[in-house]
């Protein structure tokens, strides 16, 4: 297998010709693709709602390009969109696709992709243990798929979660009834989950309790992003295996702060 990533642009939370472009000059095939992660001019908030407008519009065209209801492209491809370009990000798109490469196998470890789904969750599941315990089975079953078994294989781990709205979360028994604290709820549960997965915490420490609360359990490779368009987890694994072929390869290491420069120069070494 082979991996293959192109960065497009974005002009709107809508704008697909870059994508439709790439398709047309023969350089992505639609049906090898199985994630795009996404950057959009929204404000990353609970009423972010050019999250939702970007998925629905990939969703289309991927549908329109694959001869596929946009519910079958929802099923296969995992759609992580995230808000927050202000000023900092242009917007765009990075999608992932795998394709088969029956080429000689390169010496050392080469980038490979997995991607996971969970069920959709209750209102109450969220920001608690149920929901750690299953972004962990859906990271595992995305790191068997990438052939990445060997968690230190594995450097990056990207999670898209739900949130909680007043009207998810009436008469049920929430973690929060804040919005926009439910987002850290989901993105924290869901992080943790990664961390399960990847043995950096044990689960019998991944209670209802520690999520938020206990700034000591964290996972060194997870992303996590909430929003209002969805109610199960996404997941992307991106890792190293040497049953992969190319020219790509992927390493990480964790940011101090938002200006840890030193962190760029230990991952290029």
């Amino acid at each position: 297998m082979r991996a293959i990533v192109e960065r497009l642009p974005m002009r709107d939370p809508a704008d697909m010709s870059a994508l439709k472009a790439a398709f047309a000059a023969g350089r992505l095939d639609p049906s090898n693709i199985v994630a795009i992660l996404g950057k959009t001019e929204g404000n990353g908030c609970g009423n972010d709602f050019t999250r939702g407008y970007a998925t629905l519009a990939m969703k289309l065209a991927l549908a329109e390009a694959m001869r596929m209801t946009p519910a079958e492209v929802g099923s296969r491809i995992a759609l992580v969109m995230s808000g927050g370009t202000e000023g900092g990000l242009s917007p765009h798109m990075i999608v992932f696709a795998v394709a088969e490469d029956a080429g000689p196998k390169p010496t050392g470890k080469r980038l490979a992709i997995g991607t996971g789904f969970t069920r959709d969750f209750s209102a109450s599941e969220i920001g608690r243990a149920a929901q750690i315990q299953e972004t962990a089975s859906a990271v595992r079953a995305a790191m068997a798929q990438a052939g990445s078994t060997d968690p230190r294989d594995v450097h990056y781990v990207q999670v898209k979660c739900p949130l909680l709205t007043a009207e998810r979360a009436d008469g049920q028994d929430v973690v929060c009834v804040d919005t926009y604290e439910s987002m850290g709820f989901s993105r924290g549960a869901s992080a943790l989950g990664v961390a399960v997965a990847l043995g950096e915490l044990d689960a019998a420490q991944a209670t209802d309790s520690v999520v938020c609360a206990d700034w000591s359990l964290h996972s060194g490779v997870a992303s996590t992003s909430a929003g209002i368009e969805l109610m199960r987890n996404e997941i992307m694994v991106l890792g190293n295996s040497s049953a992969w072929t190319g020219d790509l390869a992927i390493a990480h290491r964790v940011m101090k702060d938002g200006i840890d420069s030193l962190a760029l120069w230990a991952t290029l070494e």
